[in-house]
C-alpha cells in the first residue's frame, strides 16, 4: 500500500483544477477584462484600468496579445469619440501584464495609422502587430524591435495587398482577425454590416507586396464577431459586441456553437475587441506520467521499508 504522504500528493494531483485560459477584452471605458469562455469555466473579471480617458482620447480597438511575453498591444484614437477619422491619432499602446504597466510604443504618425479610421481588427504574430485597413484588403505588418523586451520599439511597416482581390474593398470591414501561430494562417470575421463573412488567408504566401491563399469559408452570418484563439490554437472563440454573447467557431465551416455565456458591461454592451490567450495561474491538471511518478514513489517507499525490515 502507498504511504500517507504519497496518497496526499496523489489526492492533490487528482483534485487540481482543469486547464483553462483567459481571453482578454477592452471595453468602451478603456478597461481591460479577462474572460474564460470555455464550457464549465465561464468567468470574467476586470484585469487592468488603462487610465486612458475615453471622453478625451476616445475608444481603443485593434487588440493583439503577445502570449510569449504577456504583452497586449492596441490602438487608441487619441481624440474624443465622434471626431473625424482624418484627425484620429491611432497611437500604439502596450499593456505589460507581467508588471501591470502601460506605455505608448509609437505614435500613429510613426507607424502610419494617423488620420484614418481606427482599425477594428488586429492580431499578434511573429514579433509583429498585424491589421487590415478598414474597408480595404491591404494587410499591414508592424514589426517591432525587442532589443529591450519590456519596451519594444517600432522597426518597420509593410503592407501586403490580398491578390487577387476577393471582392469590393468595402466588404472587408470588421469584425476581427486572429492568426494561428502553428501554421501562419490568418482567420478573419467581417462585421455584420459587411456581411459577417468568415475567411482565411495564408501568410506563408507573402511575396513582395502581395499575399495570396485567400479561402472563403462562410458567406456570411447575422453577426459580426471579435475573434481569438485559445492558448493551444485548437479552439477559435467569437464574441459579439452588441449582445456580449460568446461562440466557438468551426474553422472549417464557419458554423457557430453558442456557448451559453454572455459578458455585458454597465453600458449593456460587450467588449469592443478581444485577443488572447494567456494561461490561468491555477495548477494544471496532471498527466498520467505525473500520477505514475507518484505511484512509483510510493512503491519505492514500500520496497525500502521492506528492505529495512529484512
Amino acid at each position: 500500500m502507498l504511504n500517507l504522504r504519497t496518497l496526499s500528493l496523489l489526492s492533490l494531483a487528482l483534485a487540481a483544477p482543469s486547464h483553462a485560459t483567459f481571453i482578454y477584452g477592452i471595453d468602451d471605458d478603456n478597461v481591460i477584462w479577462e474572460a474564460d469562455p470555455a464550457p464549465g469555466e465561464q468567468t470574467f473579471q476586470s484585469a487592468f484600468t488603462t487610465g486612458i480617458d475615453t471622453a478625451v482620447d476616445g475608444f481603443s480597438n485593434a487588440f493583439a496579445f503577445d502570449r510569449n511575453r504577456d504583452q497586449m498591444l492596441f490602438l487608441n484614437r487619441g481624440v474624443p469619440n465622434g471626431t473625424a477619422a482624418g484627425l484620429q491619432e491611432n497611437n500604439l499602446w502596450m499593456w505589460n501584464k507581467s508588471n501591470d504597466t502601460i506605455s505608448q510604443i509609437a505614435t500613429g504618425a510613426t507607424i502610419g495609422t494617423a488620420g484614418q479610421a481606427t482599425p477594428a481588427n488586429a492580431a499578434y504574430y511573429n514579433n509583429a502587430f498585424w491589421f487590415f485597413d478598414e474597408g480595404s484588403f491591404n494587410l499591414n505588418r508592424i514589426t517591432l524591435d525587442y532589443t529591450n523586451p519590456l519596451a519594444p520599439t517600432f522597426s518597420a511597416r509593410d503592407t501586403f495587398a490580398v491578390t487577387p482581390a476577393p471582392g469590393a474593398p468595402s466588404s472587408n470591414a470588421f469584425g476581427d482577425i486572429a492568426i494561428d501561430a502553428n501554421n501562419g494562417v490568418l482567420y478573419a470575421y467581417t462585421s455584420a454590416a459587411a456581411g459577417g463573412a468568415f475567411y482565411s488567408l495564408d501568410l506563408n504566401t507573402i511575396s513582395g507586396a502581395t499575399v495570396g491563399g485567400y479561402n472563403s469559408i462562410s458567406g456570411g452570418s447575422a453577426v459580426g464577431l471579435q475573434i481569438s484563439f485559445d492558448e493551444l490554437y485548437d479552439k477559435l472563440y467569437g464574441h459579439d459586441y452588441n449582445t456580449g454573447k460568446w461562440y466557438e467557431i468551426n474553422k472549417s465551416t464557419g458554423n457557430l456553437t453558442d456557448l451559453g455565456f454572455t459578458t455585458t458591461l454597465a453600458n449593456g454592451f460587450g467588449f469592443r475587441d478581444i485577443a488572447g490567450a494567456s494561461a490561468l495561474t491555477a495548477v494544471p491538471e496532471p498527466g498520467s506520467s505525473m500520477i505514475f511518478t507518484m505511484l512509483a514513489m510510493g512503491g519505492s517507499a514500500i520496497v525500502n521499508r521492506r528492505r529495512r525490515r529484512a
